[in-house]
C-alpha cells in the first residue's frame, strides 16, 4: 500500500512502542491484545507516550496559534444529560432522581476542529487510517469512521484556572482523548465505574456527587498519552484547574457508522456556531 505524506504517522506516533501501522504483524497483534487486557475496570485503556514528545511540542504550538479562536462554554447540566420525567413524574428511586437533576458545572473553552488546516499535525493524527484501525481493533469493532461534522472531528479543550468539567456520563459509547499539556495544578481526570441505571454502583451516585471519594479512580494523564474510554455508563469528570498554563486536550471522535453530524444545539453550546468557518451561513 502506498503511503502518502498525509497518511504518514511515524513523526507523530511512537511506532517503536506502538506499531499501529502494522497490526497484522506479531508485534501489532500483541499490541492490540495487550491494550484489550489493559482496560482498567473494563472502561479505561491508557497508552502512555503514544504521541512522540517532539510531535506534542508541535501540536501545542499549532493549538496556541489558534487559541484566540477558542470560546467559553459555561453552564450547569445533570450528570446523565437533561432529564425530562415521563408523564411529568419523577422517579421513585432516590439515586435516579439525584443523578438526573443534580447540577454539575461545565466551564471549558473549546476550539473547533475546522480551525486546523488539513496538513496540520492534529488533522494528520485524527485522520490517520492507522489510528482509526488501531482503535477499532482494540475496541473489537469491525471498523471506525471519522465524524463527517467539520467542527467535531477532533476539537480541542482549554482548561484555564477555574475551568472544570463536572461529573457526567457520555452520550457516546466510547471516546478517545489525547492530552498535549496537563494542568500544573488541578485538572485531574477521574472516573467511577459501573454507574449505569442497572449497574452495581448506581445507588452510590448521590454520595459521589456529595463528595464521597471511595470509588473514585484518578488517572495520571501525561502529555503525549491517549486514553480509550468507555464513558456511557461511567461517571467521570475533570477537576477544577487551579493554576498554571491551560490544560490542552483533543477529543478524537470516531463512529461505528459513517456520516455523523452532531446536533446543532450542542455545537451552538460549545462553539457558538453550527457551520464551518467561511461558510455562507457564518458570513
Amino acid at each position: 500500500m502506498t503511503v502518502t505524506p498525509q497518511d504518514r504517522i511515524d513523526d507523530i506516533v511512537d511506532l517503536d512502542r506502538y506499531p499501529i501501522h502494522d497490526l497484522g504483524s506479531p508485534r501489532g497483534t500483541d499490541l492490540v491484545e495487550q491494550c484489550r487486557q489493559a482496560f482498567s475496570d473494563d472502561v479505561s485503556c491508557q497508552l502512555s507516550g503514544f504521541i512522540r514528545s517532539d510531535a506534542v511540542a508541535e501540536l501545542v504550538a499549532e493549538i496556541e496559534q489558534r487559541e484566540y479562536r477558542a470560546v467559553l462554554s459555561s453552564r450547569y447540566r445533570s450528570p446523565y444529560g437533561t432529564y425530562t420525567p415521563a408523564h411529568d413524574e419523577t422517579p421513585d428511586d432516590h439515586a435516579a432522581t439525584v443523578a438526573h437533576t443534580a447540577p454539575q458545572r461545565r466551564h471549558v473553552h473549546y476550539l473547533a476542529y475546522d480551525e486546523f488546516e488539513t496538513n496540520s499535525k492534529l488533522h494528520r493524527l485524527y485522520e490517520s487510517p492507522a489510528v482509526a484501525a488501531f482503535a477499532a481493533a482494540v475496541l473489537d469493532i469491525p471498523a471506525l469512521y471519522h465524524a463527517a461534522d467539520p467542527l467535531m472531528g477532533a476539537p480541542v479543550t482549554f482548561h484555564y484556572p477555574d475551568c472544570e468539567l463536572g461529573w457526567h456520563c457520555d452520550t457516546q459509547e466510547f471516546t478517545i482523548t489525547a492530552l498535549f499539556r496537563p494542568s500544573a495544578s488541578g485538572g485531574e481526570f477521574q472516573y467511577v465505574p459501573s454507574v449505569g441505571p442497572d449497574d452495581e454502583n448506581y445507588a452510590r451516585v448521590p454520595s459521589i456527587l456529595d463528595g464521597d471519594e471511595q470509588l473514585i479512580r484518578t488517572v495520571a494523564f501525561n502529555a503525549g498519552d491517549i486514553i480509550i474510554f468507555r464513558g456511557a455508563n461511567t461517571l467521570h469528570r475533570v477537576t477544577r484547574t487551579t493554576g498554571g498554563e491551560p490544560r490542552l486536550l483533543a477529543v478524537l471522535h470516531y463512529e461505528r457508522t459513517p456520516g455523523r453530524i452532531f446536533d446543532d444545539q450542542f455545537k451552538l453550546d460549545v462553539f457558538h456556531r453550527t457551520e464551518p468557518r467561511g461558510s455562507q451561513a457564518n458570513g
